[in-house]
């Protein structure tokens, strides 16, 4: 047990059990086969061989409405989710569309409540409106399902 400086003991914050959204929850499962001698230790060890990757070093890479510092761990989980998910020939094509490009194209989305749609509705300039339910998973699209 471990004794806090007003001598109470600090609880175990190991056993306590929190709700994790999707990011979180893919974040912790990926990142535990990093550590692990097996395939996500095979692909760190890959990618950081990879002078592309090594390019990438301390570069911000936007996150869409801000930008977060390049980690190669991250690319390495997104990998193995890539692969899981598609499977190793597509995430590995991706992959290198990624390391060889100088630009990437993203797309920007604006999570507008009220407005229901049945079909995908084209409006100018690429801009569309689609229901909730055909947007890629992710944290705010578990929130929109639960409002």
């Amino acid at each position: 047990m471990n004794i806090g400086r007003l001598n109470i003991p600090k609880p175990d914050m190991g056993n306590v059990a929190f709700v994790h959204d999707i990011q979180a929850r893919l974040y912790l499962h990926y990142s535990r086969l990093l550590e692990n001698e097996g395939p996500g230790a095979i692909v760190l060890k890959a990618l950081e061989k990879d002078p592309r990757v090594q390019a990438l070093e301390g570069q911000l890479i936007s996150r869409g409405s801000g930008a977060a510092t390049f980690e190669i761990k991250n690319l390495a989980m997104w990998f193995l989710w890539a692969a899981n998910e598609c499977e190793s020939l597509v995430a590995e094509r991706n992959l290198n569309r990624f390391l060889d490009s100088e630009n990437i194209p993203v797309i920007n989305t604006l999570w507008v409540i009220g407005i229901e749609v049945d079909n995908p509705i084209v409006l100018e300039n690429g801009v569309g409106i689609i229901s909730v339910e055909q947007m890629p998973d992710s944290r705010e699209k578990e929130q929109y399902l639960e409002i």
